[in-house]
């Protein structure tokens, strides 16, 4: 592969990171700081998401897919998505049909986690998702990843109706302060 071919490669992983922060989620490139592993995804960021990107004009899917699809099975076994961009377009996410279908049952069954549970340990109280568990914050350490993002950093469900309920914490607390 020639340098410009690998530069494109390197500024198409960039763009991505880009464009998933964007949306919310902090992505990252992982070429730089893993080196060619051959199993480390382009992009992290995307938990249970193993990112193939290709910033090409003429894309081989079934041949970018494979890739993705091995190097998911041989390292983090996150569901294979190749992101893929051509000049002046716009970027499009390619997997494998049953894999999309996966996504699909686990949001309709659950669209959005409206509960947040919270536990108080220690004087701090966590938030954790309803839907998997996976702890959103701690109100008293500023880590509040929900809040941040709008979706729960574990399962990706959009997290609603817990906002108010955070301000009223914490006019709570400062009323009792």
């Amino acid at each position: 592969m020639g340098s410009m071919s690998r530069n494109k490669g390197k500024v198409g992983e960039r763009e991505w990171a880009r464009y998933c922060t964007a949306r919310g989620y902090e992505c990252h490139r992982t070429a730089q700081c893993r080196g060619d592993t051959g199993q480390a995804a382009d992009v992290e960021g995307l938990p249970g998401i193993h990112i193939e990107v290709k910033r090409t004009e003429s894309l081989r899917l079934y041949d970018a897919l494979a890739q993705s699809r091995h190097d998911a099975a041989v390292g983090d076994h996150g569901i294979p998505i190749v992101a893929h961009r051509r000049n002046d377009e716009r970027w499009v996410v390619i997997m494998m049909a049953d894999d999309w279908f996966t996504l699909y049952k686990a949001w309709e069954e659950n669209p959005t986690a409206t509960d947040i549970a919270s536990t108080v340990r220690d004087d701090h109280v966590e938030f954790k998702c309803s839907r998997c568990g996976a702890t959103i914050g701690c109100v008293e350490c500023g880590s509040l990843d929900g809040a941040k993002f709008n979706f729960c950093p574990g399962c990706g469900a959009k997290l609603e109706g817990y906002k108010w309920w955070l301000e009223e914490l914490r006019d709570e607390w400062e009323d009792q302060e």
